[in-house]
């Protein structure tokens, strides 16, 4: 093995020839892990805006009452979560219904995770066989899951406007979620693939 493929070796976690296996071993936990972390990443985010939100608007008078009819309706679908849509349209197209209210949310936190999981696999793969996709511990890796999938997948699947339709803060709290399970998920990879490795050693 060249100093190089050491160096690779070292960064990958592990010290000896590729085992898909144990990479998409560690690519699933990574990609729950990293999921996990996105959401409450921006959980926090929503919270603290709509905090700020509350503080800094006046109290709403008669005159000031939300949306209602067709404007209100717009509104609220427009800020449905793309994976909210997405459980949606799998169930008019499997089980020919529609989702009440609970299921969607239900089924948005199950594509996501199950979206999250497949991404954190494949990057694992990657990973296994060429370090360097691991570019800047996962940050990288976000950021074009952000910009390939959020800003162009999405929309050219019908399931969010463009993104020139977005306000800039939509697009920042996008990226930095994508940008905290990237990070997470390569942690997690990382570690779990060297303990993988590891306990193969000690056998």
């Amino acid at each position: 093995m060249t100093l190089r493929h050491q160096i690779g070796a070292v960064k990958l976690g592990v010290t000896h020839h590729p085992d898909l296996l144990k990479a998409a071993t560690a690519g699933l936990l990574a990609g729950l892990v990293g999921t996990w972390a996105k959401g409450r990443f921006q959980a926090a985010w929503t919270e603290a805006q709509n905090a700020f939100k509350r503080d800094a608007t006046p109290p709403a008078g008669p005159s000031q009452s939300s949306p209602q009819g067709s404007e209100g309706q717009s509104k609220k679908q427009q800020s449905e979560p793309s994976t909210e849509k997405a459980a949606q349209a799998i169930s008019r197209h499997v089980l020919h219904r529609g989702l009440d209210e609970r299921e969607r949310k239900f089924g948005g936190k199950a594509v996501d995770f199950s979206f999250g999981t497949a991404t954190g696999v494949a990057y694992s793969l990657a990973a296994e066989l060429s370090p360097e996709v691991t570019a800047g511990e996962g940050l990288a890796f976000g950021a074009a899951l952000w910009a390939f999938g959020d800003e162009l997948g999405v929309p050219a699947a019908g399931l969010a406007n463009w993104p020139t339709e977005y306000p800039a803060s939509t697009h920042a709290y996008a990226l930095c979620g994508h940008l905290v399970y990237g990070f997470v998920a390569e942690i997690t990879r990382r570690l779990v693939r060297s303990a993988l490795s590891t306990s193969r050693s000690v056998s």
